[in-house]
């Protein structure tokens, strides 16, 4: 009897092994990136700004990448709110605001600045730009194996039917990113655009249709992609009345899929103070700014050996690379297989999915 229960025990042990090895599988076989846009509130403009508070509870949902609107001060600001080498890789951290980077367009930031924090690490700094008085910030990260650009924005407010000055920056968000982003590889464009494309505010502030100007670059409004329907999930971000502040995507990896979107609680109510630590009661409605956005991004497990060209001296039969469109593509057997190791920028006629000859090399792998 005694030996009968030893070998159940024993048996059971091993069956919680392998559900225990099983659960890590598929555990292992899926991540996720977590990204939170916010307009902080005219961040660093004053000195009783609560950082401490607000800091905590936008750490305590351990984003992997934030994208800051109204960056007052960088360093008595942005580096204040997060602390570089503690919270984030000071490598990993961009931020610009116009008394470091002053005058207008390229180069330069405008009166309301702008930042980035990420836990991935980057592969080209910063691109800034002036816009009209505001600015759009990006950054080029390795994230999970794949370079992506993180760009945040804060667009112009216009005051009435004839002011083009949102418009205008539109324009030149996309030109901006278009002009760095040669190689069709991932975006995710964030902030406030200062444009409700699902209520219009009416004459003081018609929306006109202007957002349609990233949906013609090829970006996906994320949440009415999520939530298609405007009445049930209407998303309001800016005093509980608008939408105004967006994640934009395009180009994602065919293994990359949205987990999650939501519009976080207003911060501002959640701690009881305005940007001047002065008390507020939302009870009475009373004025908070914006609301932060958060989203989730799902990514399965690689179904690639190589992001193409990484590692091209490897290549054989039977090698799969992630392609620039996003694709999965695998190296033919001999005697094509010889053709996937030739490429370089001046001849790329074997790229997988791009050049003229790549069916002589690659095959595309249904996802």
């Amino acid at each position: 009897m005694k030996q009968l229960m030893i070998k159940y025990s024993s048996f059971i042990l091993l069956l919680s092994i392998e559900i225990v090895a099983q659960e890590n599988c598929l555990k292992d076989n899926e991540d996720y990136i977590t990204l939170i846009n916010w307009n902080a509130w005219e961040l660093g403009q004053y000195n009783n700004y609560p950082y401490y508070e607000v800091r905590k509870r936008l750490l305590d949902l351990n984003p992997d990448i934030l994208t800051i609107q109204e960056v007052k001060r960088c360093g008595f600001g942005f580096y204040s709110l997060l602390r570089d080498d503690i919270d984030f890789n000071d490598e990993n951290m961009w931020c610009a605001e116009k008394y470091a980077y002053p005058g207008k367009g390229n180069g330069a930031a405008g009166s309301y600045g702008i930042g980035i924090a990420s836990k991935y690490p980057t592969l080209k700094s910063k691109i800034i730009k002036e816009i009209n008085g505001r600015t759009v910030l990006g950054v080029k990260y390795e994230v999970h194996n794949t370079p992506v650009w993180i760009w945040s924005a804060h667009a112009a407010f216009v005051k009435g039917p004839s002011d083009t000055t949102r418009l205008e920056d539109f324009h030149a968000i996309n030109e901006i990113i278009n002009l760095h982003n040669t190689n069709s590889e991932p975006v995710i464009l964030s902030g406030d655009f200062n444009a409700d494309r699902d209520r219009p505010w009416g004459e003081n502030d018609p929306e006109r249709g202007e957002m349609a100007v990233f949906w013609d670059n090829g970006f996906k409004d994320v949440w009415r992609e999520v939530y298609p329907d405007i009445e049930t999930k209407p998303g309001y971000t800016y005093y509980n009345i608008s939408r105004i502040d967006y994640i934009l995507t395009k180009n994602l990896p065919k293994n990359w899929s949205i987990s999650d979107i939501r519009v976080l609680d207003n911060i501002w109510c959640d701690i009881g103070v305005d940007n001047r630590s002065k008390d507020i009661n939302c009870d009475k409605e009373e004025s908070v700014d914006h609301n932060p956005i958060y989203l989730k991004i799902k990514v399965l497990e690689d179904s690639y050996d190589y992001a193409f060209p990484d590692g091209i001296r490897n290549y054989k039969a039977g090698t799969k690379v992630l392609s620039k469109d996003g694709n999965v593509y695998q190296c033919r057997s001999f005697p094509y297989s010889g053709y996937c190791k030739q490429w370089n920028i001046g001849a790329n006629q074997y790229e997988p999915g791009k050049g003229i000859h790549w069916h002589m090399a690659w095959e595309k792998i249904d996802p």
